[in-house]
């Protein structure tokens, strides 16, 4: 709760756990969507639980079985660190004392209570993190408590969800190492929490398995990761064969460098195919090249060959506005440049050699070939640019002009409009009196 009344976290809550709703029924839609603000971090965990615990003491039992109903599906779907929050002495002992009120206690929130108590207190078992949870069920079980019989198996996995990971801290970059200072500040990225320098993590893609869905910052090992996950591409490890002799002197591996280098690779398959594939829309004026027998390049160009297909059902509309914007770069065009840049500056730091590499070579014949789009967009812009520019310029001079025309036409109206008046000289001094008063 804010210093000037409800926060906006509160009003959600209050609206999900509104006592209109019938009773026993829930709002799962919105529940869910305050889970995955819980889950990535949009609302602090300390914060989201006080405001359940002002909620739960609510007199109406409607608003307190739909504020446990809330509670119960945000600990399942709102990660760890709202999990260790609700497990505190603070929110626990709230759920004992509406279980022993004095005046009582309804009969369907009693059973809600008891059940949730016991689901949380199985599920945090063997969890040094959730002692509390745990030893508040084992304590009224001691008590005599009669819970409800179990009829379902509840594993310590129930309380165990994907969210948005504590950033770390670092003086330098964790990828390029280079140390931060006042121009070259210190970023984190959304998906590892890393700390990562602006070339590093100047990439951007929603997040939607932590709960993510607006476009934030990621680091490029991170975004070649999520971008072979979304094609069904897992990232390989390397497949050299090691031998089962000792070596002598054999050089430390770096399996950091090398996963990346492989992750790099797949990235660089993945483009070329959807270049491809992007060529074969444009017409039949391009070659088509044979496709490799490889299971999960197949799966990345059906992908986006469907892609395609919802593209092609767009109104003429649409489809007219593309053909108007045919030197504008698509988005898969733009990524293929974005990662030949980053491949670039990793072969340049560590020095290789791209003569002999096939898929390099191979990728940058395509981005050459889209150096001419690329230029004829850029004048395009530039064109556009000055011509707004040149309207801007012409607009003020026009506005100050009808304003100063505007002016005088008004200061000559109010000329107009002042009556003469005749008005008689006034003496300097006063003139000499003829004779004096009395």
């Amino acid at each position: 709760m804010s210093w000037w009344g409800q926060s906006p976290f509160d009003e959600v809550v209050e609206r999900a756990t509104s006592e209109l709703l019938p009773g026993g029924q829930e709002d799962l839609v919105l529940n869910l969507d305050i889970s995955d603000q819980i889950r990535s971090k949009k609302i602090n965990a300390k914060d989201a639980m006080r405001s359940f615990k002002r909620r739960l003491a609510h007199k109406n039992p409607n608003v307190q079985l739909a504020t446990l109903n809330l509670v119960d599906t945000c600990v399942k779907n709102g990660g760890d660190v709202f999990v260790k929050e609700i497990a505190s002495r603070e929110f626990m002992d709230e759920l004992v004392s509406i279980l022993k009120a004095p005046a009582g206690c309804n009969v369907d929130v009693k059973n809600k209570l008891l059940y949730v108590i016991q689901t949380w207190g199985l599920a945090s078992k063997n969890k040094p993190t959730l002692s509390y949870m745990s030893d508040t069920y084992a304590l009224l079980k001691a008590e005599g408590v009669q819970f409800p019989p179990i009829n379902e198996n509840i594993d310590g996995i129930l309380l165990e969800t994907a969210a948005a990971p504590e950033w770390s801290d670092s003086d330098v970059c964790d990828r390029c190492r280079t140390a931060f200072t006042m121009t070259n500040r210190k970023h984190h990225c959304r998906n590892c929490g890393g700390t990562f320098c602006q070339q590093c993590s100047a990439k951007t893609m929603p997040l939607p398995k932590l709960g993510i869905n607006e476009h934030v910052r990621v680091c490029d090992g991170c975004y070649i990761k999520l971008k072979l996950d979304k094609a069904n591409i897992k990232p390989s490890t390397s497949t050299k064969s090691v031998s089962s002799q000792p070596v002598a002197a054999a050089a430390p591996i770096d399996k950091k460098e090398d996963d990346y280098d492989d992750d790099m690779k797949k990235a660089i398959e993945l483009s070329l195919k959807e270049a491809e594939q992007q060529k074969t829309s444009y017409g039949a004026g391009y070659a088509q090249e044979p496709v490799e027998d490889d299971p999960d390049l197949a799966a990345a160009i059906a992908a986006s060959l469907r892609d395609l297909e919802i593209s092609k059902q767009q109104p003429p509309s649409q489809q007219q506005q593309q053909q108007q914007n045919k030197n504008d770069l698509s988005p898969v065009e733009m990524e293929n440049i974005l990662l030949f840049s980053t491949l670039m500056d990793r072969v340049y730091a560590s020095g290789g050699d791209v003569s002999n590499d096939t898929q390099i070579n191979q990728l940058y014949t395509q981005i050459g070939a889209l150096q001419p789009k690329l230029v004829k967009s850029l004048d395009e812009t530039i064109r556009k640019r000055n011509a707004f520019i040149e309207l801007h310029e012409k607009l003020n001079m026009a506005v100050k002009a009808y304003d100063r025309l505007l002016e005088e036409r008004i200061a000559g109206v109010r000329y107009n409009n002042i009556p003469e008046q005749q008005y008689q000289q006034q003496p300097l001094y006063h003139q000499p009196m003829d004779y004096y008063p009395p």
